[in-house]
C-alpha cells in the first residue's frame, strides 16, 4: 500500500503547483470534457434534477442559518451559485482560472443573483482584510493547492471571531475514489491529505473541529449510481467513514 501511494506521490508538488492546476482545469473546460460537463458545467445545477436535489440538501444540511458573509474559495464556474446565494446576504467567490470565472459571471448575470462577486485571485494570498467573512467554504479544494498551511493560515485570518470554515474534501479511503484520483495527476494532493492530516492542520488555529462522512456528489447521476447513494445513505456513520464519497469537515475560529 505505501509503496503504491509513494509512486503515486511522486511529482506531488509539479502537479499541486496553482500554474499546473490552472493548465489543467482550463484545458478541461476548452475541450469539453466529461469530467467537466458532470462536475463543473455552467448549467448543471439547473438541467440535471439529482445535482439540484443533491446540492440543496448539502447546502440544507450545511447552512442551518442565513450567513452574513460568505468566502467561496475555488468556487469555479459558480455552477451552484443559485442555491449557495440563497444562504448568505453577500456571496464572494474566487478562483485562479480567469475561463471560470468568466462563467460564474454570466451565472450571476443570467440568473440576477445581486448578491454575488467573484474575483481572481490565489487560496494562498487571499485579497480580503482581515476578519471579513463570518464563512469561508472550500469545495474540494485543498487537495489542490501546493501549499495547504499557508491556505488554511489566510481562511483564519479572513474569518471573523466566530466564523466557520466548511470544507468539503475526497474520502481516498472509499477503494473506488483512491483509485479514481490515483490516475488523474491533477486530483493527487489528496495522497499526501487524508482526513487525519487535515484535521491535524486545522486544530493547529481553529477550535471546535469536526467532520463526517457525506454520500454528496454530483459527477455520477444514473439510475445505478442514484440506487448505490440510497443504499449508503442509510448505513451507520462507521461504515461510511470507509465508504463515502467524500467527508465534510468544520472548523470555527476562536472568539
Amino acid at each position: 500500500m505505501f509503496h503504491v501511494l509513494n509512486f503515486f506521490k511522486k511529482n506531488k508538488d509539479k502537479y499541486t503547483s496553482w500554474s499546473y492546476q490552472k493548465e489543467s482545469f482550463e484545458k478541461m473546460y476548452e475541450d469539453g470534457t466529461k469530467e467537466f460537463l458532470k462536475r463543473y458545467h455552467t448549467e448543471l445545477f439547473e438541467e440535471n434534477k439529482f445535482v439540484r436535489k443533491r446540492i440543496n440538501e448539502l447546502f440544507q444540511s450545511l447552512f442551518t442559518e442565513k450567513i452574513q458573509t460568505l468566502l467561496d474559495i475555488g468556487c469555479g464556474t459558480g455552477f451552484y451559485f443559485s442555491a449557495l446565494s440563497e444562504y448568505t446576504d453577500k456571496l464572494y467567490g474566487i478562483d485562479v482560472s480567469t475561463l471560470f470565472l468568466k462563467d460564474a459571471k454570466n451565472i450571476i448575470e443570467r440568473n440576477k443573483i445581486e448578491n454575488a462577486y467573484v474575483c481572481m485571485s490565489l487560496s494562498e494570498a487571499l485579497p480580503f482584510s482581515d476578519q471579513s467573512f463570518d464563512c469561508v467554504f472550500l469545495f474540494a479544494v485543498l487537495h489542490h493547492l501546493q501549499n495547504v498551511d499557508k491556505a488554511i493560515e489566510e481562511t483564519h485570518r479572513v474569518l471573523k471571531k466566530n466564523g466557520k470554515c466548511i470544507v468539503i474534501e475526497p474520502n481516498i479511503l472509499n477503494p473506488a475514489m483512491f483509485l479514481f484520483l490515483c490516475f488523474k495527476k491533477h486530483e493527487r494532493g489528496i495522497l499526501s491529505l487524508p482526513k487525519f492530516t487535515l484535521e491535524k492542520k486545522f486544530k493547529e488555529l481553529f477550535s471546535n473541529v469536526h467532520s463526517k462522512p457525506t454520500t454528496f456528489q454530483v459527477t455520477f447521476t444514473g439510475p445505478v449510481s442514484n440506487m448505490i447513494l440510497s443504499f449508503l445513505e442509510k448505513l451507520p456513520d462507521k461504515f461510511l467513514e470507509f465508504l463515502s464519497i467524500h467527508y465534510v469537515l468544520i472548523a470555527e475560529k476562536k472568539g
